[in-house]
């Protein structure tokens, strides 16, 4: 069975900085902007293999300043107010050269502000891609997890399965506005879970839903994201309880409930530069939470 190492290993990221030009905006759902991007700032992605999740770093201006140029080895500061945010490719055409994200619209977060003020014609920088799902050879069926920001990646993965793949999906939104179709050959269940009035990143139901799963028999492919401290708990159940194979999991904590938008920059230049530091790649390093995810 091929690990993710060895699929890692030949599925190399391109890591660039580089400028694009919003094409477009267009909303999917009530709390959820898609939003186009183009241009020739797109030409390194089609360079490297790109496979269904990738994500990119978007460098997001400070409010009000939508000429901002991010220099790309320079960090979010008092003097650089910038913001650093990563999100799913959704969508890459390569002849059209255009790049769709969708974003999650929760209250004055940076992606939020941008994503609602932002205008065809404006300007973008980000880094990557870099790989958030290799898939795993060799294995019976698939469980993915997550909330709604999630959501986006989920979509690419279970688009990208081919016929005769089992697939079992949990997303928790707030209500069944949140809810998106999904377009593929697998064989798929696919569980919504509203929570409501309930805070996202205070909702149990994720956690509890994963743990009432009938477990299938065979080898499964464990992609799960969303909220830190919740992912946290579901992977201690996998590992500890269900003692799934790390190298059959894959955990990202994509945001943090309670954490200010600022505590998050800060927290992300620190650890992302202890990731370079180590020697790690932009592949190595999911945001902030990659280091307090790993246990034994």
């Amino acid at each position: 069975m091929a690990t993710q190492k060895d699929m890692r290993e030949k599925s190399q990221s391109t890591v660039f900085g580089t400028l694009a030009r919003i094409i477009r905006t267009a909303d999917v759902t009530p709390r959820m902007r898609r939003i186009t991007l183009g241009g020739e700032g797109l030409d390194p992605l089609l360079v490297g293999t790109r496979l269904p999740a990738d994500a990119i770093k978007l460098y997001l201006p400070p409010p009000g300043k939508a000429g901002f140029k991010p220099e790309f080895s320079v960090m979010p500061s008092d003097e650089n107010p910038f913001s650093i945010r990563a999100y799913t490719i959704r969508r890459f055409d390569p002849v059209a050269l255009e790049l769709d994200i969708d974003i999650v619209l929760h209250g004055d977060s940076p992606g939020s502000v941008w994503a609602r003020s932002v205008q065809p014609g404006d300007q973008i920088g980000f880094v990557g891609p870099r790989h958030d799902y290799l898939g795993i050879e060799g294995v019976d069926w698939l469980l993915l997890a997550g909330d709604e920001t999630a959501q986006p990646a989920i979509s690419a993965i279970v688009e990208s399965l081919p016929s005769g793949t089992q697939a079992h999906i949990f997303l928790e939104v707030s209500n069944q506005f949140d809810e998106l179709p999904f377009q593929t050959n697998a064989d798929i269940s696919v569980t919504w879970l509203h929570r409501g009035d309930v805070a996202s990143g205070k909702s149990d139901l994720l956690e509890q839903a994963i743990r009432r799963f009938e477990w299938q028999d065979g080898v499964p492919y464990v992609w799960v994201a969303g909220e830190t401290g919740i992912v946290r708990s579901i992977r201690h159940y996998l590992r500890k309880e269900r003692k799934l194979d790390k190298e059959l999991l894959h955990i990202s904590g994509y945001w943090r409930y309670g954490l200010n938008n600022r505590e998050f920059d800060l927290k992300t230049v620190q650890e992302y530069q202890a990731a370079l530091a180590a020697g790690k790649t932009i592949d190595d390093h999911h945001d902030v939470d990659q280091v307090e995810l790993e246990l034994p």
